[in-house]
This record gives C-alpha cells, sequence and structure tokens, in this order.
C-alpha cells in the first residue's frame, strides 16, 4: 500500500477535473518578504497589472523583516496595494504576529510549545527563519485554498509551452 503504480499515477493526472471552479475554496494569495521593500513593490505592481486578482478571496503581505523602517515601508506598500485592486488584503506583519499568537496560546494553553516552536519569531530571532513566515500562511489559509510566492516573484503571463490544450502524462 505504500507504493503505487506509475499508470495510476498517469490515470489521477490525466482524468478530467471532477468539480467545477465555482465549488472550489476561495484562494488566498500570499507574499512572504523580509527587509525588501523594493522587491515587494516590484511584485505587487506585476500583480496589479498582469495577474486577474478578482477570482481569488484575499492578497496578504506576511512580512518577517527585522528592520523597522523597512516593515513600515512593506506596510505602506500594502496599504497602497488594497486601494488599487478589486480584492481584499491586508498587512501581517510583527505587531500582527505577536498578537495572534498571544491569542492561540491563550485559547490553547496545552499547546504553547509547539505554537512557539513553528509561529514566535522572538524564539528564532538569532536565524535564518525562512519557514517561519510559511507557517504563518499555512494557518492564516485555513479554509482556502492556499498560493504563497517570495518577494521575488514576478507575475507574467507566458505563452504555453505545449501548443495543444492541456498536458498529458505517460508512465514510458
Amino acid at each position: 500500500g505504500i507504493m503505487i503504480s506509475a499508470q495510476e499515477v498517469c490515470d489521477r493526472v490525466n482524468k478530467e477535473p471532477q468539480a467545477a471552479a465555482a465549488e472550489l475554496a476561495p484562494t488566498s494569495v500570499f507574499i512572504i518578504t523580509c527587509d525588501r521593500p523594493v522587491a515587494l513593490e516590484r511584485v505587487l505592481e506585476s500583480m496589479l497589472h498582469n495577474a486577474s486578482l478578482s477570482g481569488h478571496h484575499e492578497v496578504v503581505v506576511v512580512d518577517d523583516s527585522r528592520d523597522a523602517a523597512n516593515a513600515e515601508k512593506n506596510r505602506e506598500l500594502m496599504e497602497r496595494f488594497i486601494t488599487t485592486t478589486p480584492t481584499k488584503g491586508s498587512y501581517f506583519g510583527a505587531a500582527e504576529q505577536s498578537q495572534m499568537l498571544h491569542q492561540l496560546v491563550a485559547a490553547q494553553p496545552e499547546n504553547e510549545s509547539a505554537m512557539r516552536f513553528l509561529l514566535d519569531r522572538t524564539r528564532w530571532s538569532n536565524y535564518k527563519s525562512y519557514g517561519l513566515a510559511r507557517s504563518w500562511c499555512l494557518l492564516l489559509s485555513v479554509g482556502n485554498r492556499c498560493i504563497v510566492m517570495d518577494d521575488d516573484v514576478l507575475c507574467s503571463a507566458l505563452l504555453a509551452p505545449v501548443p495543444q490544450n492541456g498536458l498529458g502524462f505517460t508512465n514510458g
């Protein structure tokens, strides 16, 4: 039961989608950033000009910036972005993370150690914490599909590399 055949995988991937788009859970789009306002501004601009944002439930910036000036600039960029898009959006920086962690610990004190391991930025202040922002994204997306993008991603439309509709997979 641990292994499945290549044919089973191909059959599953090539099968027509069962759920219509309207039946899928809404999508939350997260942009994770850390001390890079220029990169955040660039990805937000690319989303405004090249992405169809109205189909998404929300866009959230999860900011792990250590420098207060960068965090404030990132907050301002997101506030400006929110005024120019039909999709709701929010900024989730150090203050928001601390407040939510406090609420979670108060609600589930028996799980405090695990929550602090996954979500407490003060615990990881002496380390690079690449997973911390992603953990927040997953927590904030509960009930929605989740798209996580780094701040160095640009949204742009490209022609498909395959000239036919859809992709096919084989076990060969």
